[in-house]
């Protein structure tokens, strides 16, 4: 049978593949950015739509796996013939068949896509195979089949920021899998991965609903310590760290000092009975404090605070700043319950190109002078219109005090 779904660039691929490939190599060649040209993201997937006679699953009315290679070798030489300077590569999805029909041969560097597994066999029976990790596995035990293993250069984590699409059912149209929101917000996943490849001392507390493999965006934990109504309720606490070791208190109460299981976890967790107030961890080497990070729990919504990431821009009609919305309370604790509606307004040489929230579930649109806050912030985005001077950026909410801040346009 055929399916409405399989339509799509292939009813036009024969006669506009090579077009459309080499206009993109020769529209970015001369980036120095661009070190490897993709032919092929998991086109190779089982029955999707390609066949494999030795699969269980296999269907003869789809085409066989080994035109996969005879059309990528098609491409191969599409990208050559206009650019010889870099390597091709393409993600396989199934590498001991792309190692049977030939696909992974004829590519200078193979991409692998949640396919750790095959790495250590695949470099003893190709040594001379330069291979990357394509798209890889978030799990601690995926990174660490790239720190054990020389040959493999890194991971690319699908994916580092949520983004429009593969959204799941309407009124979602975004996908959560980021490190960062789509409003630049940094999950606790961002800081477990700064635990694993940063130098610079760090350590980073958050609250989870469940430690889960791979269980670490916004669904999955937390970062703030507010739970009006859970007093005494049990919390896993979790703190992610490049330290030896982090000791958590709560109101000055001690409650032990934990030292990550670097064969098992890079974190270390307590047991916690919310109580408000104070949830601090201080992380130690060498027996000295090299890194603090608290939670505090929030009062009563008070004001809204813009803070501008960059508070100078240049005046050419295209530089911008953005802007962090929060709902705090009278200490300046965001208040992670707060949903207030914020109206914006942009006086001077600028203006506002976009506002949002990291909702996955707002269909708001991103266009416009009024957002909702989710979990206590959202983001507006100013940018220059052209002539220099100052930008005054504002914003007010009911029943809360309202901020100013400037943004020079130079």
């Amino acid at each position: 049978g055929t399916y409405y779904s399989q339509h799509g660039y292939s009813d036009f691929f024969e006669e506009w593949a090579k077009t459309d490939l080499q206009a993109m190599v020769k529209r970015d060649r001369n980036h120095p950015s661009i070190v490897l040209w993709s032919i092929g993201n998991e086109v190779d997937y089982p029955n999707d739509p390609y066949t494999d006679p030795n699969r269980e699953d296999y269907q003869a009315w789809r085409p066989s796996a080994y035109q996969v290679t005879e059309t990528a070798r098609t491409l191969y030489d599409h990208v050559k013939a206009v650019d010889d300077t870099r390597p091709v590569t393409a993600a396989v999805a199934n590498a001991p068949l792309a190692n049977k029909t030939g696909y992974a041969a004829l590519l200078d560097v193979v991409g692998y896509n949640y396919q750790e597994q095959h790495y250590e066999e695949d470099h003893e029976n190709f040594p001379q195979r330069r291979m990357i990790g394509s798209e890889t596995g978030d799990s601690y035990e995926a990174w660490q089949v790239v720190e054990n293993h020389d040959y493999i250069p890194g991971q690319f984590l699908w994916t580092g920021i949520d983004y429009l699409g593969e959204a799941g059912r309407f009124p979602s149209r975004s996908n959560d899998s980021g490190l960062l929101t789509l409003s630049n917000v940094r999950k606790p996943g961002f800081f477990y991965r700064q635990s694993l490849w940063s130098d610079e001392p760090m350590v980073a507390l958050a609250v989870a609903d469940s430690m889960e493999e791979g269980d670490y965006d916004d669904e999955g934990g937390t970062s703030h310590w507010t739970w009006d109504g859970q007093e005494g309720e049990q919390m896993t606490v979790v703190a992610y760290t490049n330290g030896e070791a982090v000791e958590l208190s709560l109101n000055g109460e001690s409650l032990g000092r934990k030292a990550p299981a670097d064969d098992e976890t890079p974190w270390v967790t307590w047991t916690v009975p919310f109580e408000p107030g104070t949830l601090r961890a201080v992380a130690q080497t060498d027996g000295k404090v090299v890194a603090q990070d608290e939670l505090q729990t929030a009062g009563e919504p008070h004001a809204v605070e813009l803070v501008p990431n960059r508070s100078e821009i240049r005046a050419n009609g295209d530089d911008i700043s953005s802007v962090r919305v929060r709902v705090v309370d009278s200490d300046g604790v965001r208040v992670p319950q707060a949903d207030h509606e914020i109206r914006f307004d942009v006086e001077g040489p600028g203006e506002n190109i976009g506002v949002g929230n990291s909702n996955h579930e707002s269909i708001a649109p991103y266009k416009a002078d009024v957002r909702n806050v989710y979990r206590g912030r959202a983001r507006i985005i100013v940018q220059s219109s052209g002539t220099a001077g100052e930008i005054t950026v504002r914003a007010e909410a009911e029943g809360l005090s309202s901020d100013a801040v400037p943004i020079d346009a130079k």
